[in-house]
């Protein structure tokens, strides 16, 4: 084997060993999300909230997020806050990040701050799932 073909043979070891690591920690933190997610199922109801995903795994982080649908008094708040706001960005985002903030419910406190720190568009997503959450369920109340 050439010294290149070594090379490579060596750091190829090295990746899978440390993504073998990360995919045995990314399992064991999915099954405490899941908990969690069963558990605010439970108590809001199925179809109320929802589970966002995140796009990779951070160690000490859930691999995803536990939202809820907005009552309406905090859907009609944030909409008339967009109304509002015009075309002024700030204000806008201000109200997005109010509904997703409110809406949050998984994980606790300490860890939305630290899981901002590594996906800051967190918040937009969030309230984007939480605005579907709200649509759909207006929806459905609709129909009966």
């Amino acid at each position: 084997m050439s010294d290149a073909a070594s090379k490579i043979a060596e750091i190829e070891a090295r990746r899978n060993a440390r993504k073998a690591a990360l995919s045995s920690d990314r399992e064991e933190q999915f099954a405490k999300d899941l908990e969690a997610l069963d558990a605010l199922e439970v108590e809001h109801g199925d179809g109320v909230v929802a589970r966002l995903d995140v796009d990779h795994f951070v160690k000490g982080h859930p691999t995803f997020v536990v939202v809820r649908a907005p009552t309406g008094i905090q859907y009609k708040r944030f909409a008339d806050m967009v109304t509002r706001a015009g075309e002024q960005a700030t204000k806008r985002r201000e109200a997005t990040d109010m509904l997703a903030q409110s809406c949050w419910l998984y994980p606790d406190e300490a860890q939305r701050k630290e899981m901002l720190e590594h996906f800051p568009g967190l918040l937009p997503a969030i309230s984007l799932r939480a605005m579907q959450l709200a649509e759909a369920k207006a929806a459905d109340e609709g129909k009966g």
